[in-house]
């Protein structure tokens, strides 16, 4: 596979007019902003080029822009939010409407922050009892407060129920300041693994990058090689990115950030994905 090429945030602006940007990993860790992310951002917007944060939060889009504000990513300097959370809440919408769940269906939701974003208004009825749900929404956990044998041993009881359990982050790990604790995306997999029934939604999965393309302005199927997605985690940002025909960059902050040089070669091998370009940090 050939190595991807170190760049330049002006480089990629002579060669791109659509980015699709990672939030955590890339512009902060959750807890502070990477030095220069945000004027990186600005510098995108003030270009005419057009920005999407494309962000595997269970959390709608909205609660997300909120949270950027607060590190010091105002809304106005990107073009939208695009959160697999977002994306589910319109595919569970589309599923009501359709007639294929029903809009007072029991979901048992686990979420972060006590959050219900994306379930609100939906109609769907949320018990704290896994044996009566119908349908298990996995939107967040807290990897730093509990161990993975809990999730896991809490989610087993509806795998006899076969109890489809929609995976709404993806992400096998999570960055909380400088730590990497296990993700939702591990719990899931796990769920998975043991005979569960499970439907992805986020990174890498195409779903929520043809939701991020319909709504860039002016985009047409034959700009598709105008876009490059930028994010920290090969397995979900570039392979999502290649397995849906765009350019991508890996940010060398987030999780591979005390990873050697030397040891990327055998991940992109194994993932099966290279990007395009590399990047020490996303920055002007």
């Amino acid at each position: 596979m050939p190595e991807p090429i170190l760049t330049s945030l002006d480089t990629l602006l002579s060669t791109y007019r659509y980015f699709l940007i990672d939030q955590f990993g890339v512009l902060h860790n959750g807890v502070t902003p990477y030095p220069g992310a945000a004027d990186a951002l600005q510098t995108i917007k003030d270009s005419g080029a057009q920005a999407i944060i494309i962000s595997n939060s269970g959390k709608r889009s909205q609660v997300n822009e909120q949270r950027m504000a607060t590190l010091g990513f105002p809304r106005n300097s990107y073009h939208t939010m695009i959160t697999s959370g977002e994306t589910a809440w319109h595919r569970l919408h589309d599923m009501i409407q359709a007639g294929t769940l029903k809009p007072d269906t029991r979901c048992y939701l686990l979420s972060n922050d006590g959050d219900t974003s994306s379930i609100d208004g939906l109609g769907l009825q949320t018990t704290n009892q896994i044996d009566e749900a119908n349908l298990i929404l996995l939107s967040g956990i807290r990897g730093d407060a509990h161990s993975f044998e809990h999730y896991v041993d809490l989610l087993k009881p509806a795998i006899t129920h076969n109890t489809l359990c929609i995976c709404t982050n993806p992400d096998k790990w999570a960055l909380i300041g400088n730590d990497r604790v296990f993700g939702a995306g591990r719990v899931a997999e796990e769920y998975e693994k043991l005979g569960g029934r499970v439907m992805w939604i986020g990174k890498p999965y195409p779903e929520i990058y043809q939701f991020c393309l319909s709504r860039f302005d002016q985009f047409t199927e034959a700009n598709k090689h105008e876009v490059c997605c930028i994010g920290d985690s090969i397995e979900h940002d570039i392979c999502g990115g290649r397995n849906s025909g765009l350019n991508t960059l890996l940010v060398r902050t987030g999780i591979y950030q005390h990873l050697p040089e030397a040891k990327l070669q055998p991940l992109f091998e194994q993932y099966g994905a290279t990007p395009d370009h590399l990047m020490h940090g996303f920055s002007s």
